[in-house]
């Protein structure tokens, strides 16, 4: 029984690779800084400072962005809910 030799990756298309993402904003900085710590207060607090200061479409749209990466997760929530409601069955169950 042989093994046979393994191949080598094909390299990937040029045209595939994605563009590497604008740089954010400066206005944004220390709110991206507080997110990657996982200060998500604080994160919030610096985004409401930057959008305080009337800033410009592209920072508007990056503040926005950011907000939606620290939205919950639909189906964390999903699986949360379908836990409770199993829970709550168990316990009617047990207390019949």
């Amino acid at each position: 029984m042989s093994v046979p030799p393994p191949q080598e990756a094909a390299p990937i298309p040029a045209a595939t690779v994605a563009d590497p993402a604008p740089p954010p904003p400066q206005e944004l900085a220390v709110a991206l800084t507080c997110f990657d710590r996982g200060d998500f207060a604080g994160t919030r607090t610096e985004i409401k400072a930057a959008l305080a200061a009337h800033p410009t479409a592209e920072v508007q749209q990056a503040a926005r962005a950011l907000v939606d990466r620290m939205a919950a997760d639909p189906w964390a929530l999903r699986v949360g809910v379908g836990a409770f409601v199993l829970l709550l069955i168990a316990c009617n169950q047990y207390l019949r």
